[in-house]
């Protein structure tokens, strides 16, 4: 069933740019796009925006406002204080591996910035967060308005894993974000609305570079946790779509209870790149 109502804003402002043209914000409701998550075995929300059209297309519009921890979106975060801060110069900027024997292959060796922000590696982003200091962390995320706001005063009380991984700023159960804030922020940070350089910022857009793909570009960022306190097993995808008339913006929203679901982590982008293929017009380029 498709639904189309005319509307402020779909529950939540996503943010502040508007539409080139005249025309009010709609929403339509797609109840359709369950299908896609079903293939899975996961519940989850979706959320689309047309700058051109000034339209929002939403499927499970009641987890539009549930809050959760960022996972490793929040890397995007953490790249652009990193870089803003001159913690380190560039996506080339390497880290020296620790020796530790982490499952990943990847995490086996020494590691730029780009390597470890395509794969996701925990101990690099760790390690940047501490370099960067919870001073600049916390200034940072008041100045964005990232997520709820509700930042740790210190970076010292970090757990630690037995891999050496914390779950202090990225998993905590302080530091939350919606997927209408996350579709705020993503939306910011492309139009360069957040206050960082413009050579910051087209790094960590360098960063998120996914995919060309039948005329149009992916730009995006996965991240998934297990909230054992919650019995949750959460995934996300964010990013945006480049095409020739249209910029796209999407939040992929995942959520099961099954801790040790099989496909969740392949589905954060599969089911993305599935509803994608779906919304955007044929006739984009």
């Amino acid at each position: 069933m498709v639904i189309f109502l005319a509307i402020t804003s779909p529950g939540q402002e996503p943010g502040p740019v508007k539409s080139p043209g005249d025309s009010p914000e709609v929403e339509e409701i797609r109840n359709d796009l369950k299908r896609i998550y079903d293939e899975y075995n996961v519940d989850g929300s979706f959320v689309f925006y047309s700058t051109k059209k000034n339209k929002y297309i939403l499927y499970n519009k009641s987890l539009y406002n549930q809050s959760s921890t960022p996972a490793s979106t929040f890397n995007i975060v953490n790249s652009l204080v990193a870089l803003e801060e001159e913690t380190i110069k560039n996506e080339n900027s390497l880290m020296k591996w620790n020796g530790r024997k982490y499952s990943s292959a990847v995490a086996r060796q020494d590691l730029d910035l780009k390597t470890a922000f395509k794969y996701n590696i925990d101990w690099y982003f760790w390690r940047l967060r501490l370099k960067t200091g919870a001073k600049k962390m916390k200034y940072w995320l008041n100045k964005i308005q990232y997520g709820n706001i509700e930042v740790p005063e210190s970076i010292d009380s970090f757990k630690v894993t037995s891999s050496g991984t914390d779950s202090f700023w990225v998993v905590s159960g302080t530091l939350r974000i919606t997927p209408a804030q996350q579709l705020l922020f993503i939306k910011r940070f492309y139009y360069e609305q957040l206050p960082f350089s413009k050579r910051t910022i087209t790094i960590v857009k360098k960063l998120m570079f996914e995919k060309d793909t039948s005329g149009y570009t992916i730009y995006g960022k996965r991240g998934s946790y297990r909230l054992t306190g919650e019995n949750k097993y959460i995934a996300w995808y964010v990013g945006y779509v480049k095409s020739k008339n249209d910029v796209y913006f999407f939040v992929n929203y995942i959520q099961s209870p099954d801790l040790n679901h099989p496909t969740i982590v392949d589905a954060q982008k599969n089911i993305s790149f599935a509803i994608l293929q779906t919304l955007i017009p044929r006739n984009h380029n």
